[in-house]
């Protein structure tokens, strides 16, 4: 039975189609003619990996390029329409298709040699979302279906611009101690160095993961939804908050906890795109400070110095750098409290002014 057009004045799509087929998009006008906002062919790797990389899986590509769909769909919305990304990626085995609204993340994979059904896929797919209940259009073979919608509904009001963090273990607290990451996955490594931050702070550190980031794709609900599973009955914000000002704005007055390649990417003014000077007065400004970990690089150990702390960071001391956490530290509770009887652990914990960092470690 053919299925007639529907019309949905509400919904505005943006789709991106990279290695099949245009035709995708005629069928797609003949059931929903008013659906698709714009269409952009990436024909060629280069704007591909433009977009996404060249580190990313297929899937996780694709996921990624609906979360960018999202957006562009989102500016081209009026107020009282929905915005939705839609990504169709041929890969070299599968075909991957990707929606993304505000409220969820959907991704669907069929083998690559069932590519000529792909547009029946995406209008079934559709018919799913829009209209419960409705018969499909077509027959596909699905390989594999991924959907987040409970932890898209708990994060809608950060990609709707209507809260700037989010507590999904917790109850709107007021984080002393930011310790930001990718988390992907949490290491060991991780959970000792936020033990260790947690002696020197004298408070509970807040891991925290931001759907925007400076040096990778942005999160879909699906990732997302991996990364923050880790930290179950744990201490997490999750933000929109890609660089360190915005971090600063949304936390002020708090100590943040890093590595010394991001404290020296965060100095770098190419990298911030402003003048050192302005950054660190923003830095001032909100009174937030830095706690600095060191890192091995083959024999070497890389550091904080005085000379690059600019008044706002301290350096962890290198005794307390470690190759394996499970055999050097023991215990976490025993070594948070070894810390904290430690001189210069009191000095920062106890510090009246974040702008004077502790020297001499």
């Amino acid at each position: 039975m053919e299925q007639l057009p529907i019309s949905i004045p509400e919904l505005r799509a943006y789709l991106l189609i990279k290695g099949l087929d245009y035709s995708i998009t005629g069928d797609l006008k003949n059931v929903f003619p008013n659906l698709i906002s714009k269409t952009i062919i990436l024909d060629s790797d280069a704007s591909y990996f433009e977009m996404v990389g060249s580190d990313l899986q297929p899937d996780r590509a694709s996921r990624c390029l609906a979360i960018k769909s999202f957006k562009m769909a989102k500016s081209l919305c009026s107020k009282n329409q929905q915005p939705l990304g839609i990504t169709c990626l041929k890969g070299s085995t599968y075909c991957y298709l990707s929606l993304q609204s505000e409220t969820f993340t959907i991704s669907k994979i069929i083998d690559v040699k069932s590519a000529s059904l792909f547009s029946s896929l995406l209008i079934s797919t559709l018919l799913e979302i829009t209209c419960p209940g409705g018969s499909a259009y077509g027959s596909t073979t699905r390989l594999k279906t991924l959907c987040s919608n409970q932890l898209g509904a708990q994060l809608k009001p950060l990609l709707r611009g209507e809260a700037t963090k989010i507590f999904p273990y917790q109850k709107d607290p007021v984080p002393e101690a930011i310790f930001p990451g990718s988390w992907n996955p949490l290491s060991k490594e991780h959970m000792y160095m936020c033990t260790i931050a947690e002696a020197f702070c004298d408070s509970t550190v807040y891991f925290e993961c931001s759907l925007e980031n400076v040096n990778h794709p942005p999160l879909d609900f699906i990732t997302a939804e991996t990364i923050i599973q880790q930290f179950e009955k744990m201490h997490l914000v999750v933000t929109n908050a890609p660089t360190f000002i915005e971090k600063a704005k949304l936390f002020p007055g708090t100590t943040f906890v890093v590595g010394i390649d991001t404290w020296l990417k965060i100095i770098d003014p190419n990298y911030y795109q402003m003048p050192l000077s302005e950054l660190l007065r923003q830095f001032k400004q909100f009174d937030v400070d830095f706690l600095v970990f060191g890192r091995k690089q083959g024999k070497e150990f890389i550091t904080l110095t005085k000379e690059i702390s600019y008044g706002l960071a301290t350096k962890v001391p290198q005794h307390l750098f470690c190759d394996n956490p499970d055999d050097d530290y023991g215990p976490e509770d025993q070594l948070k409290q070894d810390l904290q009887k430690a001189s210069y652990v009191k000095r920062f914990a106890g510090r009246k002014d974040k702008k004077k960092p502790i020297t001499g470690l």
